[in-house]
């Protein structure tokens, strides 16, 4: 990718938004701009790139994948000691990729890269071969929300809009379109809850748009310091939000998205991802590397939950939730580990609004993750259990749906 393209990001003073307009609640920034001792870099380094953009890390956080742009390469890194696993230069019948700018996995660990300059989106198997291709106009961050057995990818355009497509396979097609009188250089995007965040580089602020209200606008939040121009944003365990800067800074937002701190790396960034230690992978696009920082959010730890004692355990390819019907302060979700790895457990109100969220890492076997039923009322719940193993293989157990009785 040429230098260019960050042309598309104007690099103005900081815009803090406050007050409360046309419905859109605005966060005004905390004056203090902090730089904090844990933002020295680790030993840990990718390096020999050229302008690297978006990058993406699997669910245990082993593998890094880096989209390097300018030499039209999408580049895959164990996350320890930044050993290339191997390189993709070419995405279908041997065409090159144009302006690879970001990337994004699903629960499965299929990548799917943003090519600015093809306009496209290209969807590769976790073991690197070609899916799917479908068009987009002038592409630059893009989002996978897993829903099942559909997919639905969320872009953002260079144009202002912010497009979502639907599908699973190699199959997907247009569903929504937002954004487009909001935004100005849309960059970098990610989903939570029913919150979709966005880097609205040009007007140097983060825009949440609601999911579940036909994706109105229903958060800006801005940071002080240099010219603040985001373009990467990724949350981690703790509902944290990491958003990059051509200025140079990570910024880091609390969960009620009050600026927390900052990091100075000194170099235009890019792609930012966080691994459940707290490790920061931060693409210095001016600086041809990836730079990992140990971050200064404690990540949540998980209290171990024991093996599945009870009777008829689940066999593969099986969950349950029990007692049933549910009562009381807490739950249990019952399944089969083929090996050991991460489980991510997503519940449902009726109203298809997200109650909750469980991460559980767990051994081979048959096993057994406890979760809090705190705000939950009486009523039939939806949800999907995801096995992601180490290895990265993928399982999706469900939908599936269970009665809390009180």
């Amino acid at each position: 990718m040429k230098s260019h393209i960050f042309q598309l990001l104007f690099l103005a003073g900081v815009g803090i938004v406050s007050g409360f307009t046309s419905g859109i609640w605005a966060q005004t920034a905390t004056p203090t701009f902090t730089l904090t001792p844990c933002c020295n870099p680790l030993p840990i380094g990718l390096t020999g790139m050229n302008q690297p953009a978006g990058l993406a890390l699997n669910s245990s956080g082993t593998t890094v994948y880096v989209a390097d742009t300018n030499n039209q390469a999408l580049r895959v890194f164990a996350a320890t000691g930044g050993n290339p696993i191997t390189t993709v230069t070419v995405f279908n019948a041997g065409a090159t990729f144009g302006d690879l700018v970001d990337l994004a996995l699903d629960n499965g660990g299929n990548i799917y890269a943003s090519d600015l300059g093809n306009g496209n989106i290209d969807k590769f198997g976790s073991d690197l071969s070609f899916i799917a291709s479908f068009g987009v106009n002038n592409p630059t961050g893009v989002w996978v929300d897993d829903q099942g057995k559909t997919q639905s990818v969320y872009v953002t355009s260079t144009v202002g809009n912010v497009f979502r497509f639907d599908g699973s396979g190699a199959s997907y097609a247009a569903a929504a379109t937002f954004g487009g009188s909001t935004l100005n250089a849309p960059g970098g995007i990610v989903k939570t809850g029913n919150l979709v965040l966005v880097a609205d580089s040009n007007n140097s602020r983060i825009v949440g748009f609601d999911a579940s209200n036909h994706y109105a606008a229903a958060v800006t939040f801005s940071a002080p310091g240099p010219s603040f121009v985001p373009y990467g944003i990724r949350t981690d365990l703790a509902g944290y939000f990491y958003v990059t800067s051509s200025d140079g800074y990570l910024r880091v937002f609390r969960p009620d998205f009050v600026f927390d701190h900052a990091c100075n790396l000194g170099f235009s960034l890019w792609g930012v991802g966080v691994n459940s230690s707290g490790i920061n992978y931060i693409s210095e696009y001016s600086g041809a590397a990836v730079t990992t920082i140990q971050g200064c959010v404690s990540e949540p730890t998980v209290t171990p939950s024991p093996s599945y004692t009870g009777p008829n355990p689940p066999g593969q390819g099986q969950c349950f939730i029990f007692p049933s019907p549910v009562r009381g302060d807490h739950a249990s979700v019952s399944y089969y580990m083929a090996e050991p790895g991460q489980i991510n457990l997503r519940i449902w109100t009726q109203n298809r609004e997200l109650a909750s969220t469980v991460m559980d890492s767990r051994p081979a076997g048959n096993q057994a993750t406890s979760f809090s039923l705190s705000g939950f009322s009486p009523g039939v719940y939806f949800y999907i259990l995801t096995l992601n193993y180490a290895s990265g293989k993928s399982e999706n157990l469900g939908p599936k749906k269970f009665a809390v009785i009180h």
